[in-house]
């Protein structure tokens, strides 16, 4: 099982997602409308939400992400999933006509 994941909110891949996110928000709370007088609380609020719904759709990532790199560990040894749809190994030059060949 892997380890969760935990970012913090200073983080560059949870900055990307936070202006998406943002900026997605935004438009959908203002569209048709034009921005009208002062709208600090409003925009601190969305801020504060993407940044929140950023970190954890980052965490969740990559916590899956983990998850997966940790089962397929050590795959490799015995050939893993090196050319699957034709056999083989995970050797330069070895494929599925050279592991029956008596060498």
């Amino acid at each position: 099982m892997a380890i969760r994941v935990e970012h913090s909110e200073d983080h560059p891949d949870v900055k990307k997602v936070a202006d998406i996110k943002r900026k997605k928000m935004k438009k959908k709370l203002f569209s048709g409308v034009g921005k009208i007088g002062d709208n600090s609380k409003v925009d601190k609020a969305v801020d504060k939400k993407a940044t929140k719904d950023a970190k954890d759709f980052v965490d969740s990532v990559q916590t899956i992400l983990a998850r997966q790199r940790s089962a397929t560990e050590g795959s490799f040894a015995k050939g893993g999933r090196a050319m699957l749809r034709g056999g083989g190994i995970c050797k330069k030059g070895m494929n599925k006509k050279a592991i029956g060949r008596n060498s």
